[in-house]
């Protein structure tokens, strides 16, 4: 990709712009919680190092697991055997998975490194040095990541495949993200508004290390929220992607008026190939199909707008469906 960019550099000149996609803009924020939370990142790295090559000691941990927890899902507190998932930097998504193994088996990943021989090996002692006040941050942070910051891998994972449009739900998926910053960097009880496990964990932790803690976590809401603002307010398709969700987010579309509708007609290139007033007609059939669909479907894993103009392809309004399905198949 570097090699590509640069050749086309140099054919082109200075003139080459660089439009990002969202899901490398998604990748930035998900960096920013290792960069916040530095005792979480380097229990990610130990662990990574006490696996990394290590197909005997590999071995060893699921069998350790399998001998701590069984072979039966039935039983009560069972836990599947199952490896650390290594963290790497060029591969999106790779570190937040890793700390969901951590939220899980941070107990079993501690108790198994420490009956290990290799007092050689940092991270081994690493293990056997640690604190166990830091050891129970790690977890609250682990766990922080985990209910709170997952949207953004999710998102960021349904951006990077192909199969589903997205060009009208991409920014209503944005705010909904600050929104949830929002909450917790604005409040001033942490303990109110983060996730169960979250707040277990950090009622583990003595007052004043709950009180960093909290203040950890509103700074890192707070680096995500500016970030994110910036990437939003600076991106070359922010029109696009408004008129985009203003006319075909199930959302928005039950509430969209002639004047909205019109606004955001005049902003997609695309949707001119049909007049506007015969536009209007034809969006006003698609606002009653989306709103009967959603009186007959619950499912929020279903896209009503886009089930719906499936469904116009075989109708008089076929042109109309063509012509809006390739707007929302646009490339985010």
């Amino acid at each position: 990709m570097t090699a590509c960019a640069r050749t086309l550099k140099g054919i082109i000149g200075e003139q080459l712009l660089h439009i990002q996609c969202w899901s490398h803009k998604l990748d930035k924020l998900e960096k920013i919680p290792s960069q916040a939370f530095t005792k979480l990142n380097e229990y990610v790295s130990k662990t990574k190092q006490v696996f990394l090559n290590t197909r005997k000691r590999k071995h060893r941990y699921i069998s350790f697991l399998e001998d701590k927890y069984g072979q039966n899902n039935n039983d009560i507190g069972f836990k599947k055997a199952k490896l650390f998932p290594m963290p790497v930097m060029t591969r999106w998504n790779s570190w937040v998975q890793s700390v969901d193994c951590i939220s899980d088996y941070a107990e079993d990943i501690f108790e198994f490194v420490r009956t290990l021989d290799d007092s050689d090996s940092n991270a081994v002692e690493y293990f056997k040095n640690l604190e166990e006040l830091d050891w129970k941050i790690v977890k609250a942070e682990a766990a922080f990541v985990v209910e709170h910051c997952a949207p953004v891998s999710d998102l960021l994972l349904l951006l990077e495949g192909n199969k589903y449009p997205l060009a009208h739900r991409l920014l209503p998926n944005l705010n909904q993200l600050l929104v949830s910053f929002t909450i917790i960097m604005e409040s001033d009880r942490i303990k109110r508004v983060v996730g169960e496990k979250t707040l277990a964990a950090l009622l583990q932790l003595p007052k004043q290390e709950m009180y960093r803690a909290g203040r950890r976590m509103r700074s890192m809401c707070r680096m995500c929220f500016d970030r994110l603002t910036g990437l939003i307010d600076t991106d070359t398709a922010k029109l696009f992607f408004e008129s985009c969700a203003s006319l075909f987010c199930p959302v928005k579309i039950m509430s969209g008026t002639v004047d909205t509708v019109s606004r955001a007609y005049k902003n997609i290139p695309m949707l001119k190939e049909i007049p506007l007033a015969q536009f209007l007609v034809q969006h006003g059939v698609l606002q009653k199909e989306v709103e009967n669909y959603l009186l007959n479907n619950r499912s929020k894993k279903v896209d009503a707008v886009h089930e719906v103009l499936k469904g116009m392809l075989a109708s008089e309004n076929k042109s109309f469906a063509i012509v809006c399905l390739q707007v929302i198949f646009s490339p985010v």
